[in-house]
């Protein structure tokens, strides 16, 4: 079975030692990029139109908001962004 589906989740495991009442569950959302190189565009293309100014976007908004988080899936894709990146983006994208 996929394990990012519902039918492998079960309430029981929420439950705390034998108790009736379930546990707090806690959930993570993380913002996370997934452009796949050369999928449907060539992968300079989602690089140009779509990923270099998301990457610069949210490094941005990142310095405003520290306690944020971010993932980078493709990191092909942020090499080539942080090589094209000015000195004062690639030190805010550490």
């Amino acid at each position: 079975a996929d394990t990012n589906t519902q039918e492998d989740f079960h309430p029981e495991h929420m439950l705390k030692d034998g108790a009736s009442k379930p546990r707090n569950l806690t959930v993570f959302i993380l913002p996370h990029s997934h452009d796949d190189p050369g999928w449907v565009r060539t992968a300079d293309q989602y690089f140009q139109f779509f990923v270099r100014p998301m990457y610069t976007t949210v490094v941005a908004s990142l310095v405003k908001n520290p306690a944020r988080k971010f993932q980078v899936v493709e990191v092909v894709y942020f090499r080539k962004w942080y090589e094209m990146a000015t000195s004062e983006q690639q030190q805010n994208a550490h």
